[in-house]
């Protein structure tokens, strides 16, 4: 599927922000160093409140649950403090039984 088949079409439509005063101008008129950022940058970077966010939302959602820790330990066996866990496309029964 092409990026144009998933954006619909009155987005399509939408033209593309150009802007009134390029750089240049803007160097040429103020006579100083102009920094041309994008759209998606600031040079104060993000907000603290979007960093909490963030860092909270993290916390939670890195953590293996002990719903799945319970499952394996009594399926393999094991008590859960002996089980740990870690980030890998191996699955961690394949790198126990080596």
């Amino acid at each position: 599927m092409s990026s144009s088949q998933m954006i619909s079409e009155h987005i399509q439509r939408i033209a593309a922000y150009k802007s009134e005063n390029p750089a240049e101008e803007i160097e040429r008129q103020l006579g100083i160093p102009i920094v041309q950022l994008g759209m998606n940058e600031n040079p104060f970077g993000p907000s603290p409140k979007a960093v909490q966010a963030a860092r909270a939302f993290l916390e939670k959602s890195l953590r293996t649950p002990t719903i799945v820790l319970t499952s394996c330990a009594r399926d393999w066996r094991v008590i859960t403090r002996s089980l740990w866990t870690r980030s890998s496309s191996v699955p961690a029964r394949a790198t126990f039984s080596r």
